[in-house]
């Protein structure tokens, strides 16, 4: 591999890599200028995390080696904008239309395993995780190859490429990154296939050094194709290996545990990074596991009342369905920021150009004293105000014929004329209530009037305004649910963990009692990415299944770091 010079990084969990290979960027820029430097990531939101830091290049110059190979190949049409017609002359092999996405190279795609059950969009999955680490196809599941032969014919007839299309063909045929750069940047290293690290070393061959930042014990992409060999190999000279060795994210308790767990890897880059001076906890919860998870509730709006943060984790979503229905029946207000295409785990949040249900009800109650404070709350609605909660409202017995179409000519950002509110009213005097009530009775009122096509969108957010106050529904939550791999790059105060293992893994790894050392190693790293996603406490619950991962084994043996609990009251 010739002339390249290659440069790794080790950023272990909190220790500043984006800062880092920021500042590297922003070295390279002064010394050789900002046109010769391209910087690539994984997925689209980490190279927009790093794009966001103030760097000195053209937009183009940051994004993902598939946007970038997408350019290289001068923008070819694309198999996922023409699925309507291989789903109508392949019915028997079923598609997603969502089943990858150019920007993130299908990163976001799953969290552990296949992203639907569609027959098609599983195989397609498996083909390119196979082509990802360019297994032989005489060596493909007889299933798979026998899809991927009708892909890869149907391609060929209406002249498109898909996601692994872009890497490989680029691979074969371009040389430099386009633009020519000299110096190249790549981040989350550990997340890319070997087909995608061939072709950023052989254009990386073309520049004067290539620096490669990642950490392989955060691998957690294999069952898309990444390989953390492949980024630890071929081995380097020490003086081309950096370590970052300052976590500013885990706390002591967390850092012995997470160290003790990782270290049962069959194949790691020996590294040490010293934990943050907060001695942190690791925890117990007894009683409650991923089925039963109304002890963990207890514990973490405990948490939240101190203004803390938290995450529940788990290793696949279906173990989230009951924390999630118990979420919602506290009225405990959640999110997912790294996921926001998952209305499940966004309950409250919508699209950025859109008026959510939980607006809507803000809206209402803008004015309303019990809600705000008399020095926080409007005098008077504003047109944006009305226009907001008045369309959540039945027409019939509540409104005038046409109130609807007239509060679409309201001035956005001036009061309202009481008199004109009255004129949209079918008892003039209605709309006082949300106005002057205590902020139950203005609810009340909003419930009793709400269209039945709304009930359903506005429950959730009514129920957090009843438990929390509707103050709490403009506020960012501060509980992040989701499974392991959707957080990567998170953090909370608290962490509580499901150790329960997904279907897929424990099919995967033939169960972990059982399984050959490495084939342990996917799990390893899942739990250990989960584990040091806590700043101060982590908490790990009883396990639901037969065979989970044994981190609540390490959350019992860290002495004076770890305690078994049983949740708070409230307070």
């Amino acid at each position: 591999m010739s002339d390249l010079l290659e440069y790794r990084i080790f950023g272990p969990p909190g220790t500043g890599k984006t800062t880092y290979l920021t500042r590297q960027v922003h070295n390279a820029a002064s010394s050789h200028g900002s046109r010769e430097i391209v910087v690539c990531s994984f997925t689209r939101a980490a190279a927009a995390e790093i794009a966001g830091r103030n760097l000195p290049l053209h937009p183009q110059q940051v994004g993902t080696l598939h946007s970038a190979a997408y350019r290289a190949l001068n923008q070819p049409p694309l198999a996922v904008e023409h699925l309507d017609d291989w789903n109508s002359t392949h019915d028997h092999y079923p598609i997603d239309g969502g089943a990858d996405t150019l920007d993130d190279g299908g990163a976001a795609a799953g969290d552990d395993g296949p992203t639907s059950n569609r027959r098609g969009s599983a195989l397609l999955e498996q083909a390119e995780a196979l082509r990802g680490r360019r297994v032989p196809l005489d060596r493909w599941p007889t299933a798979v190859a026998r899809f991927y032969q009708a892909w890869d014919d149907w391609k060929a007839r209406v002249g498109v490429y898909d996601f692994t299309d872009l890497i490989d063909v680029a691979h074969a045929t371009v040389d430099r990154f386009p633009g020519t750069p000299t110096i190249g940047f790549v981040d989350e290293t550990q997340d890319l296939s070997p087909l995608e690290l061939a072709l950023v070393r052989k254009w990386g061959a073309k520049m004067r050094w290539l620096l490669m930042a990642g950490d392989d014990d955060q691998a957690l992409y294999g069952f898309k194709g990444a390989s953390s060999d492949a980024f630890l190999d071929p081995p380097l000279p020490d003086e081309q290996l950096r370590f970052l060795r300052q976590s500013h994210r885990v706390p002591v308790a967390v850092h012995a545990l997470a160290e003790q767990w990782v270290a049962q890897l069959s194949r790691r880059q020996p590294k040490s990074y010293e934990p943050t001076d907060d001695e942190g906890a690791v925890a117990r919860l007894l009683d409650s596991h991923y089925r039963s998870p109304q002890r963990v509730l207890d514990d973490a709006e405990s948490e939240i009342a101190d203004g803390r943060t938290v995450m529940i984790l788990a290793a696949c979503g279906y173990q989230l369905a009951a924390t999630i229905k118990e979420l919602r029946r506290r009225g405990l207000p959640y999110h997912n920021p790294y996921r926001t295409k998952r209305g499940d785990w966004n309950p409250l949040a919508g699209r950025a150009d859109a008026t959510t249900a939980a607006d809507r009800i803000v809206a209402l109650l803008a004015c309303n004293n019990d809600t705000w404070g008399a020095e926080r709350a409007r005098d008077m609605w504003t047109g944006d105000d009305v226009r907001a909660w008045i369309d959540l409202l039945a027409s019939k017995g509540v409104l005038v014929r046409g109130a609807k179409k007239h509060a679409a000519g309201l001035p956005a950002d001036e009061h309202v004329d009481p008199a004109a509110l009255s004129r949209m009213f079918a008892d003039p005097a209605d709309w006082a209530t949300p106005l002057d009530g205590t902020a139950g009775e203005a609810l009340d009122w909003l419930e009793e009037r709400l269209l039945a096509s709304r009930r359903r969108t506005v429950e959730y957010p009514l129920q957090v305004a009843r438990a929390r106050g509707a103050a709490e529904l403009a506020e960012e939550p501060r509980c992040v649910v989701g499974t392991i791999h959707s957080v990567k790059g998170g953090e909370a105060d608290t962490v509580y963990v499901y150790p329960d293992l997904s279907t897929a893994a424990l099919r995967a790894a033939g169960g972990w009692r059982t399984s050959p050392h490495p084939r342990r190693d996917p799990i390893i790293r899942q739990f250990y990415v989960a584990a040091t996603r806590a700043r101060r406490r982590l908490v790990v619950t009883d396990p639901a299944s037969p065979q989970p991962a044994p981190l609540a084994r390490f959350a019992s043996g860290q002495g004076r770091y770890v305690r078994e609990i049983r949740p708070r009251s409230i307070r």
